[in-house]
């Protein structure tokens, strides 16, 4: 990850920017050689229809876990019993 001080960053603020958001990269700003915040870009969003695909499987294992008996056995112990 690149650092820039607060000066430079004021001085090219659009091209930071710009390489933030369109290469994404993570960028230190630093004040007096001291790391005071990040510049990240923005996490992308899932697609509606992606997501209900995704909260539909986890309802799917749910169920699956939830056939276990309960009794001495954990959520975590159910997963990796399926595994093996």
């Amino acid at each position: 990850m690149r650092s820039i001080g607060v000066r430079q960053l004021r001085q090219h603020l659009s091209e930071v920017l710009e390489e933030v958001s369109e290469e994404g990269t993570e960028i230190s700003i630093t004040s007096y050689g001291k790391e005071i915040a990040r510049l990240v870009p923005p996490r992308k969003r899932r697609a509606p229809e992606e997501m209900a695909a995704l909260w539909n499987r986890i309802d799917h294992i749910a169920s699956e876990i939830g056939q276990y008996p309960s009794k001495g056995m954990s959520a975590v112990d159910a997963v990796r019993e399926e595994r093996e």
